[in-house]
């Protein structure tokens, strides 16, 4: 049986609103296939990033609606007679209130985007930069996957770490710092330039800045005093 709706978080709408018109439409049309039909779209980069964050709410939707039809095809069992119930016995009280029992599970139960912390604050931002860097150095869109989705949220958590050693670990200065290790990417060893995949500079990071900071060679000194030097 083919759903005729599906619930719609504020928090959806919010998380689109950085987004152009093409953008928005591309996301709405990938919400309401994947809610309806089960069905999912090629999306770009950003898009793609964003969807990563609703489906888990959209599945768990989905997971509740196909429970209910499950309930409705079980038989009614036999009618039991009704047994009497002395006076003297108190029914059970209610140990979890109504409010309680009706809250939503929203996409913030895996992902708050609306919270404002710079993994989210920054992530779209910091993707686009990926996606032109790519597009730039290979002619082609960046590939985003809910690997490269976690792997660049990764990235970030640790981009904020190197600057808050230097005193600011606001959006800003993160997004700076990332866009110092794409634009420095030619300096890098041919086998880091070879690792492009976010999976891959996730791993290789601590080199990476190293490196960059280094002028391209491989030294052990310290990266929060490099990370960000080009824009104190």
């Amino acid at each position: 049986m083919k759903r005729d709706s599906f619930i719609f978080y504020r928090s959806f709408f919010e998380a689109t609103k950085p987004l152009n018109v093409e953008q928005k439409a591309q996301l709405f049309d990938a919400i309401c296939l994947y809610s309806l039909e089960q069905e999912e779209i090629e999306l770009d980069p950003i898009c793609t990033a964003m969807f990563s964050l609703i489906k888990p709410q959209l599945e768990a939707n989905h997971k509740r609606f196909e429970n209910g039809l499950k309930k409705k095809t079980i038989s009614k069992p036999e009618a039991k007679p009704k047994q009497k119930v002395s006076k003297t016995k108190a029914k059970p009280k209610q140990s979890i209130s109504k409010t309680e029992a009706n809250v939503n599970v929203n996409v913030n139960d895996n992902v708050n985007l609306n919270e404002n912390d710079n993994v989210n604050v920054n992530l779209k931002e910091t993707i686009k930069e990926y996606d032109d860097f790519c597009r730039k150095r290979f002619g082609s869109p960046a590939k985003i996957n809910g690997m490269e989705v976690k792997a660049m949220k990764s990235i970030i958590v640790y981009l904020k770490k190197l600057c808050k050693e230097k005193g600011d670990d606001s959006p800003e200065h993160i997004l700076k710092s990332w866009q110092y290790i794409l634009n420095g990417w030619s300096k890098l060893e041919p086998f880091f330039q070879n690792q492009i995949k976010l999976t891959q500079i996730d791993s290789n990071l601590t080199n990476i800045i190293n490196q960059l900071k280094n002028g391209g060679k491989s030294k052990s000194t310290s990266i929060a005093d490099e990370i960000l030097s080009k824009y104190q």
